[in-house]
């Protein structure tokens, strides 16, 4: 089985010889280009590896700085029996269970507001035409009796609008 693989290979290579020749002799005058444009990639390549590596370096040094920090809280905290005190760089202790336990306390009952309808001042021209309106008088009917009277203010729909603010609240 090896052997038929390698025979396949060979009888490739052999095939593509001659396209390969043809290939370098065409490119044989941009030589140059060609070897420029590979040192540039190779050039590139190795400015990213360095910033790469820099990278690399400082996250590992960061996470180092973290670890040694996280090991010296561990040997500051005392744990006994589910009460946990912490000592502070000064000396002093810390007691980290009291400060979890207050923060748990209730908070106060929320207080509830509740809105007031505003009374609304009216003229008493307005509570006539309510007043009028209630004992079944029609919108026309109460403008009417105001035209008569000499005011031409109270038209049909300012007696409706009176009517309406004062059934559906305005």
């Amino acid at each position: 089985m090896r052997a038929w693989r390698s025979r396949i290979i060979l009888l490739v290579a052999i095939v593509l010889l001659p396209l390969e020749g043809v290939l370098l002799f065409s490119m044989w005058p941009y030589l140059s280009l060609v070897g420029q444009a590979i040192a540039g990639l190779f050039i590139t390549c190795c400015v990213c590896g360095a910033v790469y590596a820099v990278a690399l370096t400082r996250h590992h040094i960061a996470l180092q700085v973290i670890m040694l920090r996280h090991a010296d809280l561990r040997s500051r905290t005392i744990d006994a029996n589910g009460v946990v005190v912490l000592e502070q760089e000064d000396g002093s202790y810390r007691h980290l269970s009291a400060e979890h336990e207050q923060a748990k306390l209730q908070l106060p009952a929320p207080v509830v507001i509740t809105e007031e309808k505003p009374t609304i001042d009216r003229s008493q021209e307005e509570r006539d035409i309510l007043d009028l309106h209630t004992h079944g008088s029609g919108f026309k009917a109460i403008a009417q009796a105001y035209k008569d009277a000499g005011n031409p203010y109270w038209t049909e729909y300012r007696v409706r609008q009176v009517c309406n603010r004062e059934r559906f609240g305005a």
